[in-house]
């Protein structure tokens, strides 16, 4: 494999052979570009490493803020049925934890 320049047409197709291939010539290589090989491996599984941790704090502030959207309409539905219910003001605040203004708006 020493002397093949390319991966064979024949073998091209095959995975594993692609696999080999990398292999070799990655082992073949000089000691500096070997260095260079390595710090571009390190960057590129840094850079996949960040993208996921942004990804997964992406969605976790995404499901915090939707749960407490979630939490907040709960919150002006049953200030509006207590409303509905003639309840004074002053427990719909208490029970609910709207501002006086929120509930008057409802």
């Amino acid at each position: 494999m020493v002397e093949l320049k390319e991966i064979p047409l024949s073998l091209s197709k095959d995975l594993i052979f692609k696999k080999l291939f990398k292999v070799a010539e990655v082992s073949n290589l000089k000691p500096e570009d070997m260095n260079a090989y390595q710090r571009e491996l390190k960057r590129k599984r840094d850079n996949y490493s960040h993208d996921q941790y942004i990804r997964e704090k992406s969605a976790q502030l995404g499901l915090q803020e939707g749960l407490e959207k979630g939490l907040q309409q709960g919150l002006v539905e049953t200030a509006k049925k207590m409303l509905a219910d003639n309840l004074p003001i002053d427990l719909i605040i208490k029970y609910t934890g709207l501002s006086k203004e929120e509930i008057e708006n409802l």
